[in-house]
C-alpha cells in the first residue's frame, strides 16, 4: 500500500535490526524517512517478558526500514505478548 495514504494513521515499523515500533505516521519524505508520534517500541527477550518503551516522536531514517504495515489492534490483542520469547534479530 501506499505509504502516503497511511499518514495519520497507526503503523507498525520493523527496523532492519528488528526492532519494532508501533505509532501514528505523522510524515513521509521522498526517500521514506518517516515520523511516527505517540510511539511504543516493543522490546523482545529470549528470556523475558516483552517490554514496552514510549517516545513522543521517533524519526526513522528510510535506509533503516524493513517494513511498514497498518496496525490491526484486533488482531494484536488476539496475541498473549507475555508469553512470546524471541531472540532479538540483532544480537
Amino acid at each position: 500500500e501506499d505509504l502516503h495514504k497511511m499518514l495519520n494513521q497507526k503503523v507498525l515499523v520493523m527496523a532492519n535490526d528488528g526492532r519494532v515500533f508501533i505509532g501514528m505516521l505523522r510524515g513521509i519524505d521522498q526517500v521514506t524517512n518517516l515520523v511516527l508520534e505517540d510511539v511504543e517500541e516493543r522490546v523482545f527477550s529470549k528470556t523475558n517478558q516483552m517490554t514496552v518503551d514510549t517516545y513522543d516522536v521517533n524519526l526513522f531514517r528510510g535506509d533503516d526500514i524493513a517494513i511498514v504495515a497498518l496496525y490491526n489492534e484486533e488482531k494484536d490483542k488476539e496475541v498473549d505478548w507475555s508469553q512470546i520469547r524471541v531472540e532479538p534479530i540483532n544480537q
